[in-house]
């Protein structure tokens, strides 16, 4: 198959580092060896305590790195919130990265080919699926995951992917970059998936892996798709973490939603209506539009938004 040429296309990759050290030089090299694209690396460094630093400074002045900025030290979410309002806004897409992964080679020109599908001003965001490695980049497996039909009242109670495989064009990167730097951003990739179907963005995914995502002590997800995960899912929706993340991110959304598409306006007040209200109103209206990928997990979400647990 003939490789599509992106030469004249830089990209912009965020990548928010905090003691990563013993990944970081792979992940970036992996980066610069992306295929038939340009691309230009800033890192929002979160005071790490180890060599990361220091390498990273090396690497700017090798070249590998465009910049390095300081972060706002309240997380990985805020951090990487941090770089979407700190980098330049002349690029056409935006990806965001991981410390501690490996990137294919094709990987930001795959994206790109989708991304140009869609018209500038439109928001846009290409995610995929991730082949999982071990810590020493041994192959485990691939990540089963389906996904059809992303949409808003999907994106309210879940994620469809991780950041690190996300690239979005220039015109989410500004939405999401208008987020308060001291908002309770849960996830970054989560509410990227929020903004881009809120208003009615166009969402690609990719169901080949294009990120080697390592699985490590302080990093590990597995397959989703066993019943173990299931039940630690049915867990996280029941012990009000669900709940939480849930209200945070409705506080955001509230600053954007008078800018949706009139049907996502609906699903969003409706949603967030059947959730605060008594029990009486939840019994009459407990099925909620917000929906799960999966059918039985949509029904276990109704559940707990009957009980005020969700």
């Amino acid at each position: 198959m003939e490789e599509i040429q992106f030469g004249n296309v830089k990209v912009a990759v965020l990548l928010a580092s905090y003691n990563g050290e013993k990944y970081i030089a792979e992940q970036i090299r992996s980066i610069n060896a992306q295929k038939n694209v340009r691309v230009d690396i800033y890192v929002s460094d979160d005071v790490s305590t180890d060599k990361t630093r220091s390498l990273l400074l090396k690497m700017k002045k090798e070249g590998a790195v465009k910049t390095v900025f300081d972060g706002p030290m309240k997380g990985y979410a805020n951090n990487f919130l941090h770089l979407a309002k700190k980098v330049p806004k002349h690029y056409q897409f935006y990806a965001f990265a991981d410390q501690d992964d490996v990137w294919l080679p094709s990987k930001l020109s795959t994206a790109i080919s989708r991304l140009t599908e869609c018209p500038s001003d439109t928001p846009a965001l290409f995610c995929s699926n991730v082949e999982l490695i071990n810590a020493d980049g041994i192959h485990i497996g691939v990540l089963n995951t389906k996904i059809k039909n992303p949409s808003f009242a999907n994106a309210l109670v879940q994620s469809i992917a991780g950041g690190h495989t996300m690239v979005v064009n220039s015109s989410l990167l500004k939405i999401f970059a208008r987020i308060p730097q001291n908002s309770m951003l849960r996830s970054h990739d989560w509410m990227l998936y929020q903004l881009c179907t809120g208003f009615d963005g166009e969402v690609y995914y990719y169901p080949k892996p294009l990120v080697c995502y390592r699985q490590h002590s302080a990093n590990l997800i597995g397959n989703n798709q066993t019943m173990r995960s299931l039940v630690k899912r049915v867990f996280f929706f029941f012990n009000g973490r669900l709940k939480s993340g849930l209200d945070d991110n409705a506080k955001i959304l509230t600053r954007f939603v008078g800018e949706f598409g009139a049907s996502n306006q609906r699903i969003f007040f409706q949603s967030h209506r059947i959730r605060q209200s008594k029990i009486f109103f939840r019994l009459l209206f407990w099925k909620s539009p917000m929906k799960r990928q999966s059918y039985l997990e949509t029904w276990v979400v109704r559940i707990g938004i009957l009980f005020g647990l969700v």
